[in-house]
């Protein structure tokens, strides 16, 4: 089966999707959880601006600020909770090489930000930590959009890139950095907050073998991945994929394999789950995307056709669902804030994208057509003169006003 596949800042037509993946044995895959979790509540939505169809990734900072790297436009942009725009220099549009110290090539994804350490509240210590594709170098700025170091080059070794750096994460206590390095190169880089190279894993890093390898900064060169299906190996050749980590696992959208796989923070492979499809814990034929923890679950983006948000825990034990077609167009990342709720970027509707916020109570849901109004239903058009709605648990009420 061929599809055209979306790629986060741009589409790549017949791409070939993967028919045989490796699977654990059985004894080794997490049990499917009877456990449902239903439709968080809308709260708000807007449209993307400049119109930006696939490239939206999100990271939370402290105070619940939403930083959102656009692919397409090459920029940062800053929202407050309430998902109103604020100010922010790192919005530079680099225009292809974008050289200067706020500017990004475009076709650009991956961004995260460290917040100061456990029990910080202050938001001047938050370092948005972001991907520059074209320039093979992550960018470190502060929370006004100021550079405040970067780190990479291009090459096939040690924090060196190809085009290649297409998602990011970074571990809240230590501020270690986690990077996915894929589009051919298949492998996952990992550094401390000053940028330094500690290790990246993948198969074939360390001598070419076809095998699983783990390289360190001990090690005199480092070798791109292989793309493939077994176990800590990736298939990434057309996809961005995800990172994210608990401070005790690494956890690894590996898209094009329709897969989660979870490693410790040495690099090790732990486990895999997941397969092509539509049921519990499955992905779609896009993939999986974006990958989130928070507070003891993961929250994956599961984009087109499925169009949902799927929960596991830790272990990969699927915990529920939800979203679909009425409610999302290809979710590409998905961001949670301190106080639970949700904040996904999607293709939606065709040819623009948005950012939509949702409740933190996974039981919260109108259940009368007054609520559902007051919830946020209503045909609108908004500052971009683009119409949106409250899809999810609204869609019944569609004819009450």
């Amino acid at each position: 089966m061929n599809i055209t596949r979306p790629v986060r800042g741009f589409l790549l037509a017949g791409a070939a999707t993967i028919s045989a993946i490796a699977i654990l044995p059985t004894t080794q895959r997490p049990a499917a959880a009877a456990s449902a979790i239903t439709t968080p509540a809308f709260m708000a939505d807007r449209a993307i601006v400049p119109p930006e169809g696939h490239g939206v990734t999100l990271a939370m900072g402290t105070g619940d600020n939403l930083y959102v790297l656009l692919s397409d436009g090459a920029q940062v942009q800053k929202f407050d909770a309430t998902l109103t725009q604020l100010p922010y220099t790192g919005t530079g549009n680099g225009g292809g090489a974008g050289s200067a110290a706020n500017q990004f090539g475009a076709s650009t994804s991956g961004i995260a930000v460290y917040r100061g350490g456990a029990g910080n509240t202050n938001i001047l210590n938050d370092r948005i930590i972001v991907a520059d594709r074209v320039n093979n170098r992550i960018k470190v700025l502060d929370a006004f959009g100021n550079l405040v170091f970067q780190f990479g080059s291009g090459g096939t070794s040690k924090a060196q890139f190809s085009g290649t750096i297409t998602a990011i994460d970074v571990d809240q206590v230590t501020g270690k950095i986690y990077v996915v390095d894929g589009l051919g190169f298949e492998r996952v880089q990992k550094f401390d907050l000053s940028g330094n190279f500690e290790r990246m894993w993948g198969w074939g890093v360390k001598t070419g073998a076809a095998q699983f390898e783990i390289c360190t900064s001990l090690d005199a060169v480092c070798f791109p991945g292989q793309t493939g299906g077994g176990a800590g190996q990736f298939n990434l050749f057309h996809s961005t994929g995800g990172v994210t980590t608990d401070g005790t696992s690494v956890f690894v959208s590996d898209t094009e394999n329709y897969r989660i796989q979870k490693f410790d923070l040495n690099g090790n492979y732990l486990a895999t789950w997941g397969s092509q499809g539509s049921g519990n814990g499955q992905c779609a034929d896009y993939g999986c995307l974006g990958i989130r923890y928070s507070n003891g679950l993961l929250y994956v983006a599961d984009s087109y056709p499925n169009n949902r948000i799927q929960i596991f825990d830790t272990n990969g034990v699927f915990q529920g669902a939800w979203g679909d077609s009425t409610t999302f167009r290809e979710p590409e990342d998905i961001a949670i804030a301190s106080t639970g709720e949700e904040f996904v970027g999607d293709f939606f509707p065709i040819g623009l994208g948005r950012l939509s916020k949702w409740s933190a109570a996974a039981n919260r849901h109108p259940t009368n057509k007054d609520q559902c109004r007051n919830g946020g239903y209503a045909n609108y058009v908004d500052d971009n003169n683009q119409p949106f709605r409250n899809q999810g648990r609204c869609v019944s009420y569609v004819n009450h006003h």
